[in-house]
């Protein structure tokens, strides 16, 4: 018997995803920016309060500090910002969110994992001088059961 899995949204806001390639900055502001997005996606991930209705089981003895989620599942991480990136830096700029969540899955983010990745964008507020306003930046994640198609691929 297949439970059906209702889709599952997070929402970061403030986050802001930049492509690290691209950025001229000082490796450290790099490592902590990294090491805080992390954090952040693996404890919004943690705190789901209402995961027991999704069919989240608590965590093993093997895994104290990760969610048993149904797996495989379809991970989408979609950017928001004022400006669009391409493709390519669009994956490399959630590389940090991704190994948040892929902790709390207690699941390897590779191709083994059980979990497809998918990524997304689009467009949030611009930032305005009058009346001042900032630009709007954010992280929403969204969490599926795989589809049938899916669930093949990944054996």
């Amino acid at each position: 018997m297949t439970t059906h899995l209702p889709t599952v949204t997070l929402y970061l806001p403030g986050m802001q995803l930049v492509n690290a390639a691209n950025a001229r900055e000082h490796h450290m502001v790099r490592a902590r920016r990294a090491k805080a997005q992390r954090a952040a996606a693996y404890l919004r991930l943690m705190s789901l309060s209402h995961a027991r209705a999704f069919g989240v089981r608590p965590a093993t003895p093997r895994r104290p500090r990760s969610i048993a989620w149904p797996m495989p599942c379809v991970v989408t991480i979609v950017r928001v910002g004022p400006r669009l990136l391409d493709d390519d830096n669009l994956a490399v700029s959630a590389k940090a969110v991704r190994d948040g969540l892929a902790d709390a899955f207690g699941v390897d983010d590779g191709p083994t994992g059980g979990v497809s990745w998918r990524y997304e964008q689009r467009k949030g507020r611009q930032a305005t001088r009058n009346p001042p306003r900032r630009a709007e930046y954010g992280v929403e994640v969204r969490i599926e059961a795989a589809t049938a198609a899916e669930r093949h691929a990944h054996g």
